[in-house]
């Protein structure tokens, strides 16, 4: 059994997605979709809402190096390149 995916927000704090979501490209891009689906409204307000608002694209991403927090589930993630350490790939799905 595999571990989930791995799922970034754009308003982390907040606990959705204002503009754009990330999902581990672990699972397909439409599995990534139905994924970022509890965390998106839809123009209403009402959630779930599955992002179908155009093509993914796939990312690389990595915690921020610069950002002192002891926590890696707690940094922010940054674009990077593949090969940059602690690198991922990422889809990245605009919700809106």
């Amino acid at each position: 059994m595999s571990a989930p995916a791995l799922i970034l927000m754009d308003s982390y704090e907040d606990g959705y997605c204002e503009e754009i979501g990330w999902v581990e490209t672990s699972v397909t891009e439409d599995e990534a979709r139905d994924a970022l689906a509890e965390f998106c409204f839809d123009e209403d307000g009402n959630a779930p809402y599955r992002p179908d608002c155009g093509p993914a694209v796939k990312v690389w991403l990595q915690p921020d190096p610069a950002d002192t927090t002891p926590y890696d589930d707690e940094k922010p993630w940054i674009k990077c390149g593949a090969h940059d350490p602690g690198s991922l790939e990422f889809w990245e799905i605009k919700v809106v």
